[in-house]
């Protein structure tokens, strides 16, 4: 799965995107590795959660519309993820830990 996602991302990002919305609509949820030295990867899932991981295990969770499908693809797909983080979506809501 992993691999066959970043062939999609250098690909072009309509065929990542089918791909990502295909895996959420058979398995619930789609979690992907992300370049970051501070994010490990960042998953969605049908009910439009996202959680992010760190690299030292931290964890957390959005709640369902706190962060958009277009935000997570955006998210996935920066060249630092951590900083696209940090800019658009840290201190949004209280994520769960």
């Amino acid at each position: 799965m992993i691999a066959a996602l970043a062939e999609l991302l250098e690909a072009g990002g309509t065929l990542l995107l089918e791909a990502l919305e295909e895996e959420i609509g058979r398995e619930g949820i789609v979690t992907v590795p992300v370049n970051s030295t501070a994010l490990q990867n960042a998953a969605y899932d049908n009910a439009g959660r996202m959680t992010v991981q760190f690299h030292d295990g931290v964890a957390y969770e959005y709640a369902p519309g706190l962060v958009s499908f277009g935000e997570f693809l955006a998210l996935i797909t920066a060249p630092s993820a951590g900083s696209y983080y940090n800019r658009n979506i840290r201190g949004r809501g209280n994520p769960h830990v």
